[in-house]
């Protein structure tokens, strides 16, 4: 009987580890061309096998040097998928050496679903034989580390060169040719270059200084501090950041957050002379509440149904958050033949306003038949200038001083508008930032006019010719050029962005 329960229970224990092995994940490292030569790439596989069948949040740690060429992961969060095998590969290592080498094991870290326990796996070690080639000249060397968990992405390459040697005989070198003058200029050439090599190098260890002086200024502000805590304790992590700075306290910033329902959350702003001069956050579920709200509109009910009607639909809505209490949405609709319409509307201390009905690109040739229109419209107003006597201003110069004695600071809005545009085209979002620049025009000619609503270009245009000529042409042209821009039919330069924004700073001073 003793003989027959020791069996048993050998049989239970033997069986229970095997169960154990098959709920555990399976982790193997491989070339994908063992055939390693001087000069050459290789390629590290990992292949998985998920006993699971679904998706295994994971943390891998690897070393992948060949020669003191290649990745050293420290950390990288991973999702396997939910397949019962998947092999990932690494980017290619060059190879700079000859020789024998060792790949350490890889280790991956994950919760196991059934247990709800955390489990250590580690793979194979491999040995690399690199083979010698007749390949000559110099090899970049570089150890390109890897930490991208908790939110916290880094990864950075330390390079250095190595001059290889040819297996063929090397041809004997001529005699110099060159003339004592020659040698003189070459060795002046060669100094010239030292030395702009040399003012490279500091310049770029100054914009170095300058980044991370800025970026302290960022993370070390209590507003932003407070904000981000916030979105902390709302679920979300920081996935990635981008800063724009344009001096070590002046610039722009955005902080992309992640909760784990995959929902996004952005903390952007402004900096000005250290002085957090905006500082917003917008995320989905805000964003669902903003298209909520839209829906049950009327107006809005009314232009969706009607271009539903005409054969357009529905595509991605998009978000400008202007401010922290205002945000701009625009709805595009597209039909069958490629031509777009859109919907306006603006979100304002957590009420939807200026729901409007526009036409992006109706049919081909819209952009220069909207340029004759608005060329039209200024041969309109030079005419009537010269040949008819201007009838009095339907708005007096005191309704000018009542509208900037107002509540609403329009003329610092509309400049803030302009200093926002200028940031836009500076990240190379050309049609952003002449559409902010029409948008800050707009703004100020509806309040200092008392208009109470928000204008169209069309619209400013028709009532500016009934104005006085004190206007300058140059509003016409600077809101013709920045709609032909916002549909795509003319593409901006450099030089005629500043003059679109001079044009706007005198139009609003």
């Amino acid at each position: 009987m003793k003989q027959i329960f020791v069996i048993i229970v050998l049989f239970f224990l033997i069986n229970l580890n095997v169960a154990c092995a098959a709920d555990s994940i399976q982790i193997e490292k491989s070339l994908k061309d063992p055939d390693a030569v001087v000069g050459g790439d290789v390629v590290v596989l990992l292949e998985f096998i998920n006993p699971f069948r679904e998706e295994i949040p994971l943390k891998v740690v690897d070393q992948n040097i060949l020669g003191g060429n290649g990745i050293d992961i420290q950390c990288l969060e991973y999702t396997l998928p939910d397949l019962k095998q998947i092999t990932i590969a690494y980017d290619p290592i060059k190879l700079t050496e000859s020789g024998q080498f060792v790949l350490g094991s890889a280790q991956i870290t994950y919760i196991n679903p059934l247990t709800g326990l955390e489990e250590i796996v580690e793979s194979n070690t491999l040995n690399v034989s690199v083979k010698a080639s007749n390949v000559s000249g110099t090899q970049v060397k570089g150890i390109t580390t890897i930490y991208q968990c908790g939110g916290v992405s880094m990864q950075s390459t330390s390079q250095s060169s190595q001059s290889t040697t040819s297996t063929q005989p090397e041809p004997e070198p001529e005699p110099d040719p060159e003339s004592i003058e020659n040698r003189i200029q070459n060795n002046q050439m060669n100094q010239d270059s030292g030395a702009l090599k040399q003012q490279i190098g500091e310049q770029l260890q100054e914009q170095k200084k300058i980044d991370e002086a800025f970026q302290k200024n960022v993370v070390e502000n209590p507003k932003l501090q407070k904000m981000h805590q916030d979105l902390l304790d709302s679920g979300y992590s920081v996935v990635d950041a981008s800063f724009n700075p344009l001096t070590n306290d002046s610039g722009s910033f955005e902080f992309l957050y992640q909760n784990s329902s995959k929902w996004n959350a952005t903390l952007k702003g402004r900096i000005e002379n250290g002085t957090m001069k905006e500082l917003m956050v917008l995320t989905d579920e805000e964003k669902q509440k903003i298209i909520n709200l839209l829906q049950e509109n009327k107006r809005f009910q009314e232009y969706h149904q009607q271009l539903s009607n005409q054969g357009f639909n529905l595509t991605p809505i998009l978000f400008n958050q202007i401010s922290s209490n205002h945000t701009e949405i625009i709805v595009p609709y597209l039909n069958r033949s490629g031509a777009e319409k859109k919907i306006t509307a603006d979100y304002i201390d957590g009420t939807i306003k200026n729901v409007f009905l526009e036409d992006e690109n109706p049919e081909k040739g819209f952009g220069w038949l909207m340029f004759l229109v608005f060329l039209a419209g200024f041969i309109v107003f030079v005419f009537y200038k010269w040949f008819y006597k201007k009838p009095e201003s339907i708005y007096t110069r005191d309704s000018l001083g009542g509208a900037l004695r107002g509540s609403v600071d329009y003329l610092a809005e509309a400049h803030r508008m302009l200093s926002e545009a200028r940031i836009l085209f500076g990240e190379g979002r050309e049609k952003d930032a002449y559409e902010k620049v029409s948008q800050a025009v707009r703004l100020y000619f509806s309040h200092s006019l008392n208009l109470g609503r928000e204008l169209t270009s069309a619209e400013l245009s028709l009532i500016l010719e009934k104005e006085d000529a004190d206007y300058s042409p140059g509003i016409f042209e600077c809101l013709s050029l920045c709609s032909l821009v916002e549909f795509a039919k003319h593409k901006p330069q450099d030089a005629d962005f500043k003059e679109i924004i001079d044009k706007a700073e005198k139009i609003i001073t």
